[in-house]
């Protein structure tokens, strides 16, 4: 059993983030952490999770003061899913228990001004410990959903606060900015 927990994690993370001078170099160190993070099966608590699943709690565990990087816990009941969307910052995401779907897009431009197309370039599920990485702005534009049969749950490093995003409707062609 790890006792790798929050606390390590964000102090792990404040003290080799600065020496990142890329997305890449974040996203590996974040990764690299998260790894010895999704070892600890007793890392939430069951009152955490139950919060969790009533709504009590957006889940944000940790904001950093110097580096602007945020950690949160997100909640999927079965069915959940996101609208296709990006985060305007880098991040990364780790499967802490069960399975999610994944779709990953790419962002293609039509002869119609205002308009655009879609084409998905990976589609996978994602288990317990698995991690995935978002780089913005050229491979951030994602879809995520529970497919079941179990309520998951996952973490994710953000490498600034969310403050506004994209949705993208493929069928419509439309782009919505969002304000978080």
């Amino acid at each position: 059993m790890s006792h790798y927990d929050f606390n390590h994690f964000v102090r792990e993370l404040e003290a080799h983030l600065p020496a990142a001078h890329r997305q890449e170099q974040s996203v590996q160190i974040v990764a690299g952490a998260m790894q010895k993070l999704l070892s600890n099966e007793h890392l939430l608590s069951s009152e955490f999770i139950q919060s969790l699943q009533l709504g009590q709690t957006d889940g944000q565990v940790y904001h950093s003061p110097n580096l602007d990087f945020v950690v949160q816990v997100f909640g999927w009941p079965v069915g959940v899913e996101t609208p296709i969307h990006d985060h305007e910052t880098w991040g990364v995401m780790g499967i802490y228990a069960q399975q999610l779907e994944i779709r990953e897009y790419d962002l293609v431009p039509t002869a119609q001004v205002g308009s655009f197309d879609l084409r998905q370039k990976a589609h996978y599920r994602a288990g317990r410990g698995a991690i995935s990485y978002l780089l913005s702005p050229q491979d951030e534009i994602h879809h995520i959903s529970n497919p079941g049969p179990d309520y998951a749950i996952s973490i994710h490093i953000y490498g600034n606060p969310i403050r506004g995003y994209h949705q993208f409707d493929p069928e419509a062609g439309q782009i919505k900015r969002v304000e978080a």
